[in-house]
């Protein structure tokens, strides 16, 4: 998650569990639906821990909202983060200044993203505390500056497969790779940029036969219909454009 949008910024992230896969929509209040929210008004934040939190604070899958979300003054809404990278979720810079569509109007900034908030915020392990709640919300709204109109339009995100999974382009998919994956895979001696998930993606490491399901893994998203994987974010069609998908199998296939 499931919805990688993140807890509004969370994972708003995609947290990270970025935030894998997609879960259904949550209907009704978000502060409802994950009560340690009531706790955190009477809380004293920390943005510094809520920093640690964003950047290290680790799902199951072993991502954190930072493998799903960028967050730098630099970023841009829509595509390249300012580091470079692409993630599969929007950048979370500024996310406190603009509506949440996700959280019904919720002013809380780590409050939204139906993937990040049940993974993160709700029963399930390790979940946020109210505490960690307060302290990521605090480190969310640190970053920003004038109010935005409107988020990120995931309702209009497609996850669509291709038909045609050969004939990209070996070299570019290998400029490809580092661009979309090294946030969190190793590529072939290079490792990841946070954390290490498995697997390391090797050039030429995969057959002809196996490329369906990985452009499926790749787009893994409930819309998709794919569901081949259960925790590695999908990317949609406008966060990583079809020729881009292409070049990324051919590298993988191609030694």
């Amino acid at each position: 998650m499931k919805t990688c949008f993140l807890l509004a910024a969370l994972c708003s992230l995609c947290l990270a569990v970025g935030c894998s896969g997609g879960a259904k929509p949550i209907t009704g209040s978000l502060e409802d639906a994950y009560p340690q929210w009531k706790d955190v008004a009477s809380l004293t934040p920390s943005a510094a821990s809520g920093k640690v939190i964003f950047f290290e604070k680790q799902h199951a899958s072993k991502m954190a909202c930072v493998n799903c979300h960028s967050f730098d003054a630099g970023d841009k809404l829509f595509f390249d983060d300012a580091d470079g990278m692409a993630r599969a979720s929007m950048s979370l810079w500024d996310v406190s200044h603009r509506t949440n569509i996700k959280s019904k109007g919720s002013s809380n900034a780590a409050l939204g993203g139906n993937h990040c908030a049940v993974s993160w915020q709700g029963a399930a392990e390790p979940g946020l505390s109210a505490q960690e709640l307060a302290d990521l919300n605090a480190f969310l709204k640190t970053g920003g500056g004038a109010d935005r109109a409107t988020n990120f339009p995931y309702d209009s995100q497609t996850w669509t497969v291709p038909e045609k999974v050969t004939g990209g382009d070996v070299t570019r998919g290998g400029e490809m790779v580092i661009k979309y994956c090294i946030a969190c895979h190793g590529i072939d001696d290079q490792p990841a940029k946070f954390g290490s998930v498995k697997p390391v993606m090797k050039k030429g490491s995969r057959g002809a036969d196996k490329l369906l399901k990985i452009a499926k893994r790749i787009r893994d998203h409930e819309e998709s219909g794919t569901r081949t994987n259960r925790f590695m974010p999908g990317f949609s069609d406008q966060r990583m454009p079809q020729q881009d998908l292409l070049d990324i199998l051919a590298w993988l296939e191609k030694k």
